[in-house]
């Protein structure tokens, strides 16, 4: 697809969410899960399309105007958090990069949420990810970078698993149960062995990130 002809902002919910060159590895792997009725937290994504034309990681205006319509749009009374999404070009995935970009929790307004994707923006030029470019050979063009927006949950309990790990021992039996068939729901989904970020509220499970098993 031409790139004037891709979105600035997709929700989680839309059809083109899924397509990791748009919406960066993780929050497509999201999307996925989303559409098929697992319980992901509700979101939207500012597409690497934006990324690849923002002027010196700055939001022009056309695109401001999206991001506000799609925070109007988005139903939480509650504060947003903020989390980078890559896509290499490539079949594979670098953990490290993500981790190494700027997140954000704690997100109100329109306004501070542009601030917020600006600084993710710009932190994918910090020295540090230079240097971690130079050392995977990776080229500048290479690395395109979504930005996924969600409600923020507050949790009562959370943490990391897959499928056949034992579940934390502050869980119910009932609990550990629900928890093991999310793990293998969301496998299923993505048709791969998943770590499975997930956060429980009120007694309900939630997906907040999905990572494939063999990544290093």
């Amino acid at each position: 697809m031409p790139l004037r002809n891709q979105p600035f902002v997709v929700f989680l919910s839309d059809p083109a969410a899924v397509d990791p060159a748009l919406t960066g590895a993780s929050a497509a792997r999201l999307a996925v899960l989303k559409q098929a009725n697992l319980p992901v937290p509700n979101g939207f994504i500012v597409t690497t399309a934006v990324f690849r034309t923002a002027p010196h990681g700055e939001i022009t205006p056309d695109v401001e105007a999206a991001i506000e319509r799609a925070y109007a749009s988005l139903t939480t009374s509650g504060s947003l958090c903020l989390a980078p999404s890559v896509y290499l070009g490539r079949n594979s995935e670098l953990p490290a990069l993500r981790q190494q970009l700027y997140h954000a929790s704690g997100l109100s307004g329109p306004a501070g949420l542009s601030r917020a994707i600006e600084r993710c923006w710009q932190s994918a030029t910090a020295p540090e990810l230079r240097a971690l470019y130079a050392q995977q050979q990776l080229a500048a063009e290479d690395v395109l970078l979504a930005v996924l927006i969600q409600a923020e949950i507050a949790s009562s309990s959370h943490g990391v698993s897959s499928v056949g790990q034992a579940p934390p021992p502050a869980l119910s039996s009932t609990q550990a149960f629900e928890l093991n068939q999310l793990l293998r729901d969301v496998d299923r989904q993505l048709d791969a062995p998943m770590h499975t970020s997930w956060m429980l509220h009120n007694d309900a499970f939630w997906v907040l990130d999905v990572s494939p098993v063999a990544a290093p």
